[in-house]
């Protein structure tokens, strides 16, 4: 070994041990006579220090020509630190090591593309170009700890609970699942393509058939889609399979896995079980299927109300939807222009206002609303409050509303940031209809199972169907989606037959499947949880790239390897496919 400990170890009881460390220059003062090197790992730091006189002066020219980032070798013995001098602030703050040896393992250029400080504010490109260096700062190291942490207490529970940890192919058919796919050209079978998977879907389901009654794996999860802070091009699932089970034996599952990871990693208690609360509440209370429970502000249904007020736009829609908040005065009508954009932004026609001063109402469509007496018994006004009116499609009015409503719980620091509120949200509508094919798509996916009691619906109205599925939110963020999944084949083909998928392709995708099913296909259900975003609410991060070792840029481009890259003419030709000119984009 070329260290006998690492640069976090060195405490008080070391005083007098001769140790050598490796690690990487993070910081030094040269003061003449004595000279001050902090090494640095991924484990902590230590102070090094060297005074002329001491030993071979030769070691003190070796010292000054280190430059930040070389990685280097340094011998020495431990003393302790004066009182005076004792950094609190670091675990081996009490200790430094008296330079005996140096050895330069490679020394680092003279310009650094950026200081590797936690405080340094780099464009993300450069921090993703130059990522070996990024990664070396103490926050991305304690973010890939967490992210073990987190995957080392959950497999360690899984174990526990007899369930089997199996891989899935990451080369699959092509299957509809809602994004567009990666595909992969096969060379051996010339015009034929793999896919990279979007979930283990239908091949976990396979393993439920074939007996293996509980699996779990970390799986890669491959999506063609536009891309945001929380979605890459590819990023991890904790997966997980049961045979006869209900939902809410998926739930304690989950339950069991989170309460250890927050509890040792944060220092936090959460509740044993989590509340559950239907897809149609949580959409009338907050007009979004993942909502944000750390402060109130919920939103209220006007229809019948509205329908009595003498303004067209609320008579003429098919729902009317409002949100009281207070502090109206702290609303410009620059902020409330603002405002209206953002509602038409999520596909509301516009936004209605007024704001009440404790005795009338002003602004935006008060004339008609001073004369209505029922409006106080509605709205629990303050002197001083706002009403938000969204008049359109229910479905609409939620979404613009719920944004307001996270507008306001930002403006006004709603939010209780000490909190983390778990909800299961459950009874998701099966079937969504799509305006465009003239036909029902799958909410999430085609292989959930309806609720036994709108099963009566499939056949004459498939739009009132729910399915069993279910959603775990965190303080906003969806972390978990599953279902309690089909295992009948004539109840299979009967949701294909009702999105409309024609017969020939039906038996394409997932012939396979429907022929399982017929082998004595057990009840099963699960769900995956999100890894990248339940480790950025660990760690306090933002974006999940903060939590990947080397993700993308936020336009798919790897700007560490350059990839996606062209193929050169040989590869081409091996793929049999033809070479198409690069994009300017």
């Amino acid at each position: 070994m070329l260290r006998s400990q690492t640069c976090g170890d060195a405490r008080p009881i070391h005083d007098g041990k001769s140790v050598t460390l490796c690690g990487w220059v993070d910081r030094y003062r040269d003061i003449g006579q004595i000279y001050f090197l902090t090494l640095r790992d991924r484990y902590g730091v230590t102070q090094c220090v060297y005074e002329l006189g001491t030993g071979n002066d030769q070691i003190m020219a070796d010292l000054r020509t280190l430059r930040f980032e070389t990685c280097v070798q340094i011998s020495g013995t431990v003393r302790l630190r004066r009182e005076k001098d004792i950094n609190h602030e670091q675990a081996t703050g009490a200790v430094e090591l008296v330079i005996t040896s140096v050895n330069i393992l490679n020394q680092a250029p003279q310009e650094l593309p950026f200081q590797v400080r936690d405080d340094q504010n780099v464009a993300s490109d450069i921090r993703l170009k130059y990522r070996y260096l990024d990664l070396r700062r103490a926050k991305m190291q304690r973010n890939l700890k967490v992210r073990h942490d987190i995957i080392q207490i959950v497999r360690d529970v899984f174990n526990s609970l007899g369930f089997l940890e199996i891989e899935t192919p990451l080369l699959i058919r092509s299957t509809p699942e809602g994004s567009r796919d990666f595909v992969v050209p096969s060379r051996v079978h010339p015009g034929t393509f793999y896919a990279l998977p979007q979930s283990p879907q239908l091949y976990k389901q396979m393993l439920m058939i074939s007996g293996c009654d509980r699996y779990f794996q970390f799986a890669q999860a491959f999506r063609d889609e536009d891309l945001r802070a929380d979605r890459v091009p590819v990023h991890t699932q904790i997966d997980m399979e049961m045979t006869f089970v209900e939902e809410q034996d998926v739930f304690s599952v989950v339950e069991s896995y989170l309460n250890p990871v927050f509890k040792k990693l944060k220092g936090v208690e959460i509740p044993q079980t989590f509340p559950i609360v239907s897809y149609a509440e949580v959409m009338e209370k907050y007009g979004i299927d993942k909502p944000d429970r750390r402060f109130g502000l919920e939103l209220v249904t006007v229809t019948g109300w509205a329908k009595s007020i003498d303004f067209p736009v609320f008579q003429e829609a098919e729902s009317v939807r409002a949100l009281c908040i207070d502090k109206g005065s702290e609303f410009s009508r620059k902020e409330i222009d603002e405002l209206t954009e953002l509602a038409k932004k999520y596909g509301a026609k516009g936004l209605a206002w007024a704001k009440w001063n404790g005795s009338e109402f002003s602004g935006g469509i008060s004339k008609f609303l001073n004369s209505n007496q029922a409006i106080k018994e509605i709205f629990n006004l303050t002197n001083d409050s706002v009403l938000f009116f969204v008049a359109d499609k229910y479905e609409k009015a939620c979404a613009a509303l719920a944004q307001i409503r996270l507008y306001a719980g930002r403006k006004f620091e709603l939010i209780d940031r000490s909190k983390y509120d778990f909800l299961w949200v459950n009874k998701f509508p099966l079937f969504e209809w799509n305006e465009e094919r003239g036909a029902y798509d799958a909410m999430h996916h085609l292989f959930t199972h309806p609720l036994a009691e709108d099963m009566k619906w499939l056949d004459s109205e498939p739009g009132k169907v729910r399915g069993q599925l279910y959603d775990l939110v965190l303080n906003g963020v969806e972390l978990i989606s599953g279902s309690i999944r089909i295992n009948r084949p004539e109840l299979q083909r009967k949701i294909l037959n009702i999105v409309k998928m024609p017969e020939e392709e039906a038996e394409s995708k997932f012939g396979f499947l429907m022929r399982a099913f017929e082998y004595g296909a057990p009840p099963h259900g699960g769900c995956a949880m999100g890894l990248d975003r339940l480790t950025a609410i660990m760690c306090d991060e933002d974006s999940i790239r903060e939590v990947i070792a080397f993700p993308c840029n936020n336009t798919g481009i790897f700007p560490l390897d350059g990839s996606p890259a062209p193929l050169d003419q040989k590869q081409l030709d091996e793929l049999k496919l033809k070479h198409l000119p690069l994009s300017n984009d």
